[in-house]
C-alpha cells in the first residue's frame, strides 16, 4: 500500500514535470533547432533512466542477504520474514543516493539555469537566435 501510494506520487510529480523540460528546451533554441533539442532531450532522459536503474539495482542488489538474491520469480509476499527485512533494508540506501542525486540536480536547476521568458509565437527571434545572427525568415506577403 505505501509503496503503491509513493509510486503514484512520483509518478505524477515526474510526469507532469515532462512537458516543462521539453517547452523550455523548445523555447531555448532557435527555431531551426526545435526538431534535435527535443530529440536529444529524450535521448537524455532515456540514457539517465538506464544509468539511474542500473545504479539503483546494483545498490539494491548488493544490500541484499545471501539467499535472497538467488529467489527467482518469487513475489515479495512470498519471501521468508527474514527476506522481506533485508529487501527493505537494501532499498533505503538505493532511495538514499536517488534523493541525494534528485537534490544535487535541484541546485544546479536552481544555481545554474538562467530564466528566459517563453516565446509567444514562433515568429518571435530568440535570444539565442538574436545573439547567434540567425536569420529569422520574413513573414509571407500575400498577394490580393
Amino acid at each position: 500500500g505505501e509503496a503503491a501510494r509513493n509510486m503514484v506520487i512520483t509518478g505524477i510529480g515526474v510526469g507532469s514535470m515532462m512537458q516543462v523540460f521539453v517547452i523550455s528546451v523548445q523555447n531555448a533554441v532557435a527555431r531551426a533547432h526545435i526538431g534535435s533539442a527535443t530529440a536529444l532531450t529524450q535521448f537524455a532522459r532515456q540514457i539517465g533512466a538506464t544509468i539511474g536503474v542500473t545504479v539503483i539495482g546494483a545498490i539494491v542488489n548488493h544490500g541484499l542477504p545471501t539467499g535472497v538474491g538467488g529467489a527467482e520469480g518469487v513475489g515479495v509476499h512470498r519471501l521468508p520474514a527474514a527476506g522481506r527485512r533485508g529487501l527493505a533494508a537494501a532499498l533505503h540506501p538505493a532511495f538514499l543516493v536517488a534523493a541525494c542525486v534528485a537534490a544535487a540536480v535541484w541546485v544546479i536547476a536552481v544555481v545554474f539555469v538562467k530564466e528566459q521568458k517563453l516565446r509567444q509565437s514562433l515568429d518571435e527571434v530568440s535570444a539565442a537566435e538574436a545573439s547567434a545572427g540567425t536569420p529569422v525568415p520574413a513573414a509571407v506577403e500575400s498577394t490580393s
